[in-house]
């Protein structure tokens, strides 16, 4: 499965990516327009497009607020998964995850904002046995 999320990429980039995956077999858990979209759906449904630095901004301020201590977002920081493990709700994201793509019905990708298929790959992780179909 590939991971990827929108950045500031094209919509052309973004909507072609997604296209030679599933032309070559490949799921893909992207995030448009930020990975970071996902962490924060562990504690709130959002549903209105936002920067990058929104969403980690809105996430500090999450995790600040359960956590009651005080919190500076890094990507790829090794204890992003344990916080969320801790003070998120990684059922909660998973179904707002699926509320967000529910509202998209065509294949313009790069509008799907904001909108994460992260959910696949988890619900992958934990049913390893089961193909995920898109």
């Amino acid at each position: 499965m590939a991971v990827f999320d929108r950045d500031s990429f094209t919509e052309e980039q973004f909507n072609n990516a997604i296209i030679k995956a599933e032309a070559n077999h490949i799921n893909c858990a992207w995030s448009n327009e930020a990975f970071e979209l996902w962490f924060l759906l562990h504690f709130q449904f959002v549903n209105h497009r936002m920067s990058r630095r929104d969403y980690q901004a809105f996430f500090e301020r999450e995790i600040k607020k359960a956590s009651k201590k005080e919190y500076v977002y890094k990507k790829n920081d090794l204890n992003t998964y344990t916080l969320l493990k801790e003070h998120g709700d990684q059922k909660q994201a998973i179904a707002w995850a699926k509320e967000l793509r529910a509202k998209f019905t065509d294949r313009k990708h790069a509008d799907h904002n904001p909108c994460t298929l992260v959910y696949l790959l988890i619900e992958e992780l934990y049913n390893p046995e089961k193909v995920i179909n898109l």
